[in-house]
C-alpha cells in the first residue's frame, strides 16, 4: 500500500461544450497509477471519473489535461478507452514522459488468476484490503468481487467503482467497472481517442463518444 500511495499520479482535467448562455466548463481531478501491457504506458482510470460524458455522448468545444507527481508534470495529447469494456479510460504516456513522472510502472497481471484473491486499492487510495474473487465463465473478462472487505487497518469497506485491483504479486489486475465486477486487463487494446486541444469537438467527438456509449450497451448486462 505504500508502494502504491508512493507511485500515484494525479491527472488533471477540464472539458468545455457549448451552452446557451456560453461555455459550460466541467473539470475533475483523479489520482491513479501508471501501467503497461509490455508495449505502451498508460494512466489507468475508470470514465465517470473525467468530465466526458458518453452518456449521453457529448460534442466538446474544448478538452484538456495534464498528469503530474510532485514537481514534474506535462500536458495528455489524448484520453483512450479500452476496446473491450470502454469504461476503462487510458491515459497515453510514452517512456520518456514516464521516467519524468519518476514513479513505477505496474505491469498486468502475468497469471491474474494464480491466487483466489486480490490486493483492492480505493480509487481515492485512503484504503486497501485482500479481497476474494469469483470466476464466471459467462463474463470471462471480469471477476466478480467480494461484496464486503475485512482489512486489519481500516476494517470493513465494499469495492466501489473505479477502486484499483492488484495481483498478489504486485501486479495490476484491473479496474472496478462497478461496485461488483472488475474487468481483468490482460492486454490493452483501444476503441477509440478523443484528443486534447482547443476545437477539438471539431474532430468529432460526439461520434466518439457515442461508439464508447454503443459499446457498453453491448456488454452482458450483469457487468454494465
Amino acid at each position: 500500500f505504500s508502494d502504491f500511495l508512493d507511485n500515484q499520479v494525479t491527472a488533471d482535467m477540464v472539458a468545455q461544450r457549448s451552452g446557451l448562455l456560453g461555455p459550460i466548463t466541467s473539470s475533475a481531478t483523479v489520482k491513479t497509477v501508471l501501467v503497461s501491457d509490455g508495449t505502451n504506458i498508460y494512466a489507468l482510470m475508470h470514465a465517470s471519473d473525467t468530465p466526458l460524458s458518453y452518456s449521453p455522448p457529448v460534442e466538446y468545444i474544448n478538452f484538456g489535461g495534464k498528469l503530474r507527481h510532485g514537481s514534474a508534470e506535462f500536458s495528455v495529447s489524448s484520453i483512450a478507452y479500452y476496446q473491450h469494456d470502454p469504461r476503462v479510460a487510458l491515459i497515453p504516456v510514452d517512456t520518456t514522459e514516464a521516467t519524468r513522472l519518476g514513479t513505477r510502472v505496474y505491469s498486468l497481471a502475468a497469471d491474474p488468476f494464480k491466487f483466489p484473491e486480490a490486493v483492492l486499492v480505493s480509487n481515492n487510495g485512503r484504503y486497501y484490503g485482500e479481497v476474494e474473487f469469483k470466476l464466471d465463465a459467462s463474463t470471462p473478462r471480469y471477476v466478480k468481487m467480494k461484496s464486503h472487505i475485512l482489512s486489519r487497518l481500516f476494517g470493513d469497506f465494499s469495492p466501489s467503482t473505479g477502486d484499483l485491483v492488484f495481483s498478489k504479486t504486485g501486479e495490476l489486475l484491473g479496474i472496478m467497472v462497478n461496485s461488483s465486477y472488475c474487468a481483468v486487463l490482460l492486454e490493452l487494446p483501444i476503441l477509440t481517442r478523443v484528443p486534447t486541444g482547443e476545437n477539438s469537438g471539431g474532430m468529432g467527438t460526439r461520434d466518439k463518444l457515442a461508439a464508447v456509449n454503443n459499446a457498453l450497451s453491448l456488454l452482458p448486462s450483469k457487468v454494465q
